[in-house]
């Protein structure tokens, strides 16, 4: 696969990722400088929030990825993972 991001571009998404948490709090519950223990635990919980829409995400990109025609194996060394492991983790369980 070649068109992996560049470190500027990942380095610019996991950037946007947390100012999208540090917002959040910022406008719903002010400055981090004030925060205490409970505007912790808020922003535990919005890093949680993310981190599952992430996961969910990741989830829809792999399979419309492979439904356009990449292979296990390109998913795989997408994520730095085994074939295996990609198909593992994403291919639709057969219930």
């Amino acid at each position: 696969v070649d068109t992996m991001l560049s470190p500027r571009e990942e380095q610019e998404l996991r950037s946007r990722t947390a100012d999208l948490v540090l917002g959040w709090h910022l406008e719903q519950r002010g400055a981090l400088e004030s925060a205490d223990a409970e505007g912790y635990k808020a922003l535990v919980e919005a890093a949680a929030i993310v981190a599952d829409e992430s996961d969910a995400s990741l989830r829809n990109w792999v399979g419309a990825a492979r439904r356009a025609g990449l292979s296990w194996e390109d998913v795989g060394t997408t994520l730095g993972v085994s074939r295996q492991a990609a198909q593992k983790r994403f291919a639709p369980s057969e219930s």
